[in-house]
């Protein structure tokens, strides 16, 4: 049994709207400092709400939050701090019967969400689940990020190029020549 302390923050209650009609809703805001992502990875500052509906089934779940995370930008290589929001609907089966303490059977579904035996709805999850999806596949510090120089590898955000001008190819001296003469105005 899970005792009340190592329950996540984002953890519902949801007995009583489990003895209520299908179709009762009930709805909360919530906050939390701190979701563990993905070993290095966490949301931070995380802000939401939550409307929750009784089914047939369960509870079906209605959740939108923003948080933020600080990755490694792409280009420059620095932390990054980037805000994302998330939008997930999911239907959390019940595991027991809420009247009769009755075990209810399991769903077709290996991947379903569940209500556990005390009636109480994780969110933890599946926050996880849509916030790894939410993040950008190339994060940036900020959109005009200069990266770093592929020669010497200075941050082109904080100081100038390091290195030589590379020579350029005989083949392009003529190019080079056109760009290089005064412009007639």
């Amino acid at each position: 049994m899970v005792k009340l302390k190592d329950r996540s923050p984002l953890t519902f209650n949801v007995a009583q709207l489990l003895r209520e009609p299908i179709g009762a809703r009930r709805e909360h805001d919530f906050t939390e400092a701190f979701l563990s992502l993905h070993e290095d990875e966490a949301l931070h500052e995380i802000t939401g709400s939550v409307r929750f509906t009784r089914t047939l089934a369960g509870v079906y779940v209605e959740c939108s939050l923003h948080g933020v995370i600080t990755c490694q930008c792409m280009r420059c290589l620095q932390p990054a701090r980037i805000a994302i929001d998330v939008e997930f609907v999911e239907e959390y089966a019940a595991s027991i019967d809420v009247n009769s303490g009755a075990p209810l059977p399991s769903p077709d579904e290996d991947d379903v969400f569940r209500v556990d035996e005390q009636h109480m709805l994780d969110l933890s999850m599946a926050i996880r689940e849509y916030a790894l999806l939410a993040l950008p596949i190339k994060p940036l510090c900020k959109e005009s990020c200069l990266g770093l120089c592929p020669g010497c590898g200075v941050d082109l955000n904080v100081n100038a190029c390091q290195c030589h001008e590379e020579p350029i190819d005989e083949r392009f001296s003529a190019l080079k020549a056109l760009f290089d003469r005064p412009s007639a105005d």
